[in-house]
């Protein structure tokens, strides 16, 4: 009869730790603010797709992105151009609010045209560039220059909008993020 008490007491203990140990492993949520990429656009910057399209990447990798009014508020009162920052700017900006990321970067006449011939214009496309900032590192842990079209020889490669974002949120997450 002792012997039956032991065993049921040893997996009662094995139990109880199992769960705590089941307990500490919850992820973290990082969370994110996305500035605008599009030069001519306002807040809420409703018609900027490659922000739209890292809002949507990192939500499905599992970020928490801080679209909230009051937070850009305390953003848009720093009256900054947000659509190329510096560094010294964005640890101002994460000096005020709270978040563990800020993505930022410059999207500006990233396709133009070239003449390819006598009645014909190439588009020609330049990297849309991308930086991200990690709040408590103090430092930028990604700089992308990402093009949404990759000509090689005869051969195109488009990234769409929807994949453009997850790209970016994967090596974020890829990161240890």
């Amino acid at each position: 009869m002792k012997f039956l008490i032991k065993i049921i007491f040893i997996l009662f203990l094995f139990q109880i730790s199992f769960l705590i140990a089941q307990e500490k492993e919850k992820p973290i949520i990082h969370s994110v603010v996305i500035m605008p990429f599009d030069d001519y656009q306002e807040y809420p910057y409703n018609l900027d797709y490659i922000r739209q399209s890292l809002e949507i990447g990192f939500l499905q990798k599992g970020f928490n992105v801080v679209t909230s009014d009051s937070v850009w508020e305390i953003i848009l009162d720093r009256d900054l151009r947000l659509t190329n920052l510096n560094t010294s700017d964005v640890e101002e900006i994460a000096n005020d609010i709270k978040v563990d990321l800020i993505v930022f970067g410059k999207a500006t006449d990233y396709a133009t045209y070239r003449q390819s011939g006598i009645y014909s214009m190439k588009i020609v496309n330049k990297p849309i560039l991308i930086k991200v900032f990690d709040v408590k590192k103090k430092e930028i842990i990604l700089f992308e220059r990402l093009t949404l079209n990759q000509n090689w020889g005869l051969f195109d490669q488009s990234i769409s909008y929807e994949n453009f974002g997850s790209t970016i949120a994967q090596q974020i997450k890829n990161m240890g993020y």
